[in-house]
């Protein structure tokens, strides 16, 4: 999180830099782009290839007049449109290696958007840090889709996220905030504004005499609008800055769909290729009404493994507590890599994933069996077991024998000798569906390269493990939820419709309704590749940095 003082810098950066005489060069294409592509169709209908960089799905969006492009990522989890300022990289906030934007006289469509006291400044907190910056409006283009964004786009002008890599942006495709929702939201954080405020009080004198290092002395600097930025008058704006600041999700701008005029849209993963996203679908006959105002979210009664269904113990009905509209939560999030729930059901569902996996349970009686003998020829031989190990947990089992893939994943039957998992979802509206991954889908194989089995020669060419991870996060509502992330996207094209009441989402199996392309013809290759995928019963492959729940605040509503 960025300190008080650091925000105050780093505006004060933004509002002279963007409205005077900002020097910055205009962004080039980048390598990593190919520019805009996908196809239109009637009424609006678009088509746009989602990149597959393994750990994450991005998209290139283009703002500006001539347009600056950037590969963003595609995340069902927030609302907002959000690009790097090239003041953020300035500032060393943002990668050298990424792209930023730059307004003032670059694009002839940018405007600041003004509030009472000078341009509109916010941060908004995440799951995973803080970004601020200012809101601007800009044209923005997704496919063949452009928006003139005249309710606004955050312009990053500090990032205090944790996320390694790569980092451009984020296309917001979550639900709308209503009014409620972002009071709730900001009720989570509400308590910080005291501390922002003594914060400001005690540092005026320091922040008066940076900005006279940033101004030149005592001089004020002009302004785009003809004025004069005086020293003194920016402080009442940044606490204006902070107090919006800690209200976390309050004052946000609209999302690029809702600008768009954009209802409904689906998005899917491949697994040998690109993923696709589609704008203006029409309505799904088996949608699941949303129970969450702020996240696509869905309640989730029940996991299982293995084509019988054996339970999971979490998140059964009689879990449900008081007041609460199911046992657990779901959230569907595209920019996570990961499945993500709380350690004790990830703990759970392993175990059930080794009982249902013959090699996994094989292996577990085995070192019960050895342990058990281990503790009676140490009673015999000495009379007692001073170890007194601790019977081995089958979840540990299972994991070690994943990271011991590259000795068996060959075999005949490859990934297949492992369960699927089943999450048991549930609407608003009592509508039921079970979402069946296969191995492949939550099971990730990472490079070797650079690891200790590669240091040390070893001879292990493949390291598999669960595309699972931890995460503590509970409602009143739903009780402890989980994030399903990618291996979700891979095996469902997942379809989400903003104009149903509630909003509504719907999954459609790939093996029903595979993913195919923008382009008939690469449609057409997809699938097939897809399906000689399928055959090969191989784990995909992660590589870089993986993604956590971005935008996704534990101590939020779901």
């Amino acid at each position: 999180m960025a300190s008080g003082l650091q925000l105050l810098v780093l505006v004060i950066l933004a509002s002279l830099a963007e409205l005077g005489d900002c020097r910055m060069e205009r962004a080039v294409l980048h390598p990593r782009s190919a520019g805009l592509r996908g196809t239109k169709g009637e009424h609006g209908k678009t088509c746009t290839p989602l990149v597959n960089h393994g750990a994450y799905f991005s998209i290139t969006v283009a703002i500006g007049t001539p347009p600056q492009m950037f590969d963003v990522v595609a995340d069902t989890g927030s609302n907002t449109l959000i690009v790097p300022s090239c003041i953020c990289q300035a500032a060393g906030k943002c990668g050298k290696a990424d792209r930023c934007f730059t307004g003032t006289n670059r694009s002839s469509t940018f405007t600041v958007l003004k509030g009472p006291q000078g341009p509109r400044s916010m941060a908004i907190t995440f799951g995973s840090g803080t970004i601020a910056g200012v809101v601007v409006k800009d044209n923005a283009q997704i496919g063949q889709l452009k928006t003139y964004m005249k309710d606004g786009l955050l312009l990053m002008t500090d990032r205090q996220l944790n996320i390694a890599g790569h980092f451009e942006g984020i296309l917001g495709l979550g639900l709308p905030l209503p009014e409620q929702a972002q009071q709730a939201a900001g009720a989570a954080t509400a308590s910080q504004a005291s501390a922002k405020e003594d914060l400001i009080r005690e540092k005026e004198d320091l922040i008066r005499k940076i900005m006279k290092r940033i101004m030149g002395g005592q001089h004020a600097r002009p302004a785009a609008h003809g004025g004069y930025v005086q020293q003194d008058a920016a402080i009442p704006a940044q606490n204006q800055y902070l107090e919006q600041a800690s209200s976390g999700l309050a004052g946000q701008p609209t999302g690029f769909l809702e600008q768009s005029h954009v209802g409904r849209f689906s998005m899917c993963f491949n697994y040998e290729g690109d993923g696709v996203l589609r704008l203006g679908t029409p309505p799904s006959a088996s949608g699941h009404g949303s129970l969450s105002t702020i996240h696509w979210g869905l309640g989730l009664w029940g996991l299982s493994v293995g084509k019988t269904d054996a339970p999971v113990q979490v998140c059964l009905p009689q879990d449900k507590g008081p007041g609460q509209k199911s046992p657990c939560g779901a959230i569907a999030d595209s920019g996570t890599t990961f499945l993500m729930g709380p350690a004790d059901h990830i703990a759970a569902l392993l175990d059930t994933v080794c009982d249902q996996w013959d090699r996994c349970a094989r292996n577990y009686s085995a070192m019960v069996k050895a342990t058990r003998h281990a503790d009676e020829v140490l009673v015999k031989d000495y009379g007692v077991n001073p170890f007194r190990m601790a019977p081995v947990q089958k979840s540990l089992i299972a994991k070690l024998l994943l990271m011991d893939c590259d000795r068996w994943l060959d075999e005949a039957d490859g990934l297949d000798e492992l369960p699927p998992i089943g999450f048991h979802i549930r609407g608003s509206n009592s509508t039921e569906q079970t979402l069946s991954l296969p191995a492949r889908a939550y099971v990730v194989q990472h490079d070797v390269n650079g690891s200790l089995a590669a240091k040390m020669n070893s001879g292990i060419k493949r390291i598999c493990s669960p595309s699972l991870g931890a995460i503590e996060y509970r409602t009143a509502d739903t009780g402890p939820v989980w994030i399903l992330g990618a291996p979700l996207f891979y095996e469902f094209n997942v379809g989400y419709d903003m104009l149903a009441t509630p909003p509504a989402m719907a999954f459609a199996s790939v093996g029903r309704e595979p993913c195919g392309g923008c382009d008939k013809k690469i449609g057409l290759v997809a699938t097939a590749a897809e399906s000689n995928a399928s055959r090969a019963k191989w784990p995909r492959i992660i590589s870089g940095p993986s993604r956590l729940p971005t935008s996704i605040g534990v101590h939020w509503p779901m």
